[in-house]
């Protein structure tokens, strides 16, 4: 299902796309049994290893065209390279002032991803490596379609949750509802869905909640008064 200011083009592309991915009519997708709502640890973790894949390819060209204005007439890899041992190789990064150039370029690469993961996350509540594991990004309350508020707030919880050695991601281990703390910054959370459509109507949630009825119970007619 298509939004109704979606143009007529993109809607056939995606109604196409939505039949060709159905698991009932291929055959190279089968259908899993719903285990649960959140997306576990595990889960996680491999579609962000899939995303960075693609991050890495899709990156790669662009930063080496930078890497000279960030790095100067130096060249990191070479030096680097010739370290010995750990003890070394911090102290070669600390001498010739790597460590801020390599925060530098990390910080510009995420920069360079925002925009697309923007589109992403707001378009079709997902990512390639998510969209393969079957899991969206919904808003943590409703578990409907993320606002564009959310998705820059959980862009931003994602440079709070890798800085501290990474443990705002790796507290997905540990959260009842798997969630990290950039999910926190923005009100979010990951489910899993039982479908690989590209993108979900964002008029209803992408799934209903535990221990929540599928249609509210009938009500109740007042007793007589006596």
């Amino acid at each position: 299902m298509t939004d109704p200011g979606t143009p007529p083009l993109l809607a056939r592309m995606e109604q196409t796309l939505n039949r060709l991915l159905d698991p009932r009519r291929t055959m190279i997708f089968r259908p899993a049994r719903y285990t649960g709502i959140y997306g576990t640890f595990n889960d996680r973790m491999l579609a962000a290893l899939i995303d960075l894949t693609w991050m890495m390819f899709l990156l790669g060209p662009v930063l080496l065209k930078l890497r000279p204005y960030i790095y100067g007439a130096d060249d990191p890899q070479a030096l680097l390279s010739h370290a010995d041992g750990m003890q070394d190789l911090w102290q070669a990064l600390l001498t010739h002032g790597y460590t801020e150039k390599l925060a530098a370029e990390y910080m510009l690469s995420y920069l360079l991803l925002c925009p697309i993961l923007a589109l992403m996350w707001s378009y079709t509540s997902t990512t390639p490596g998510k969209w393969l594991l079957r899991l969206r990004i919904v808003d943590a309350a409703t578990l409907g379609r993320v606002s564009w508020r959310q998705v820059v707030w959980r862009l931003a919880g994602y440079v709070v949750a890798i800085l501290p050695l990474g443990l705002g991601i790796l507290w997905m281990g540990v959260d009842r509802r798997k969630r990290g703390w950039h999910d926190y910054f923005a009100g979010t959370a990951v489910v899993r869905v039982k479908h690989w459509r590209i993108r979900d109507d964002g008029s209803q949630p992408h799934i209903l909640p535990e221990n929540q009825p599928s249609e509210p119970p009938a009500a109740v007619p007042d007793a007589p008064n006596p």
